[in-house]
């Protein structure tokens, strides 16, 4: 629908209103799947920080394992 037959077949304030209502809801929608994308994102990030403490555990581990048996060496 052209906005100048809106105009004229339901007056200005009507068509303010829809063209109002039409801004809001385009924003709401891209803010929206903005908001999906940056926790998409999240969720990305917060795996690959797991895997990297899951590793930092097995260094952690094997550390210690070696740590017992240098101090099994020094008694």
């Amino acid at each position: 629908m052209d906005i100048s037959n809106l105009v004229q077949n339901f007056g200005f304030p009507v068509a303010c209103v829809f063209a109002c209502g039409y801004y809001i809801w385009q924003i709401g929608k891209a803010e929206r799947e903005e908001n999906a994308k940056r926790e998409q994102r999240h969720y990305e990030q917060m795996d690959k920080f797991s895997t990297s403490l899951d590793k930092f555990n097995e260094t952690l581990i094997k550390i210690d394992a070696r740590l017992g048996e240098v101090e099994k060496k020094l008694e």
